[in-house]
């Protein structure tokens, strides 16, 4: 469903979509992967084109025109779908992922679609997570310039047979316009170097293309003059009202970096939400210490409450 202004045809729509409760929605950049084709694949079935994407820890957002508002809110609603099954399916969890509406609202003139693909461009750098919009591989701009902005070029005669059956594996998904699920893409990268994974991702993001760079190169021109401008002013957004809790998402980058190390985000299975309590007891330990994560901020990544949090601190509720 989605929570919306007056829909035109063929009119830039600005959607926001939170996780339920502001809770975590993407892992790791396999689970961005995932959400990345899937977009790709239903834009392409509902004639929707995405002018710009970008994927958060717990939100995320795009610009995008439609034909119809059917095809529009369709697009929105299989996406979210899609994700929200797969992502049980792979995790292990029983319970909502993202919040069923999508706010949007339509961007009319040159100014606010400037001002709108700003906005979204600079998500991870408003949270302090990049200083550049070009480091921030998820708003996908950097893929503008180039098929493989943050991996070493590659041919595949030069590659290991991991990498090849990978390869073919993805073309022959693309082909039957078939997006990558959370199990497929798991066991692809598992079998890959850590430098193979890079490549990897950059050619599925090159290939599965979910952003169409058309008003972007309009209303900036070149790539160079498009990233100093979109560094230089990073936009607003005054239609959709966002509820701004956390200022940075450095927390959740270093506790999805802690979930790594402690083994419970594995490409075999993740067990973030499988966790015994003396595990529990571990992450909230270490997410506090390591990664700075407010009470707040691990419940969230968890997906727990914040009294269990604070339970599993000092073996009492906030309450008590």
């Amino acid at each position: 469903m989605s929570r919306r202004a007056k829909f035109y045809p063929d009119v830039p729509n600005h959607a926001y979509q939170r996780g339920h409760d502001y809770s975590m929605i993407f892992y790791s950049d396999v689970d961005r992967l995932v959400y990345t084709t899937i977009v790709s694949v239903k834009a392409r079935r509902f004639g929707v084109t995405v002018f710009a994407l970008s994927l958060m820890y717990d939100h995320h957002h795009s610009q995008a025109s439609a034909p119809t508002f059917s095809n529009y809110n369709r697009f929105l609603a299989e996406t979210t779908k899609a994700y929200d099954s797969d992502f049980k399916n792979w995790y292990g969890y029983d319970a909502v992922i993202m919040e069923d509406q999508h706010s949007h609202v339509p961007k009319w003139d040159d100014k606010k679609r400037r001002s709108n693909l700003a906005y979204i461009a600079n998500n991870a750098v408003e949270k302090m997570l990049f200083k550049n919009v070009v480091d921030d591989r998820w708003n996908f701009l950097a893929y503008m310039n180039s098929d493989h902005p943050y991996s070493r070029s590659f041919h595949s005669r030069d590659t290991r047979d991991a990498m090849r059956k990978a390869i073919k594996v993805v073309d022959g998904m693309y082909e039957d316009n078939k997006y990558l699920g959370f199990k497929l893409l798991n066991r692809l990268m598992s079998k890959l170097f850590p430098e193979e994974r890079e490549q990897l991702t950059d050619y599925i993001i090159h290939l599965y293309a979910p952003v169409d760079y058309s008003e972007t190169i309009r209303l900036y021109g070149a790539y160079d003059s498009a990233v100093i401008a979109i560094n230089a002013n990073t936009g607003a957004e005054y239609d959709i009202k966002e509820k701004h809790i956390i200022h940075s998402h450095i927390p959740y980058r270093e506790m999805e970096r802690i979930a790594r190390d402690m083994g419970f985000l594995d490409f075999s299975g993740p067990r973030i939400f499988r966790l015994n309590d003396e595990e529990k007891r571990d992450f909230v330990r270490r997410a506090r210490n390591i990664a700075g994560a407010s009470d707040y901020e691990i419940s969230k990544f968890m997906r727990i409450s914040e009294e269990e949090v604070n339970f599993l601190q000092f073996g009492k509720s906030a309450n008590d």
